[in-house]
């Protein structure tokens, strides 16, 4: 069995065992994923053409990470590390209208 397909079963009875235990796990919203007390590592996976790209989250650190894993090898690369702290200090960026102030502005017209 090549090592791509290795990892990728891997990934996918990972996957399975997460959706068999969801109904035991308490439903997390976005705005949650940065408290202190929640797990410190979010995970999310999704195919691409030439394999998976993985990203973990670490919302202890409020930094996350995107791996590519390689269907034909299984290397697994690293390809972008971020600090998210100050990104979620902005009110709005490549927003289209209506920008969240002018929703403010249009809702406290009322």
């Amino acid at each position: 069995m090549h090592r791509a397909t290795q990892v990728l079963l891997g990934v996918a009875c990972l996957m399975m065992g997460a959706a068999l235990c969801r109904d035991r796990l308490p439903t997390v919203h976005a705005q949650d994923a940065f408290h202190p007390s929640f797990s410190p590592l979010i995970t999310h996976s999704q195919p691409v053409e030439s394999g998976q790209q993985l990203t973990v989250i670490d919302a202890t650190k409020r930094a996350m990470a995107v791996y590519h894993v390689d269907k034909a090898t299984g290397r697994v690369t690293l390809k972008s590390v971020r600090q998210v702290h100050w990104d979620l200090q902005l009110e709005e960026f490549n927003g289209v209208s209506p920008l969240p102030r002018e929703i403010q502005s249009l809702l406290s017209h009322r």
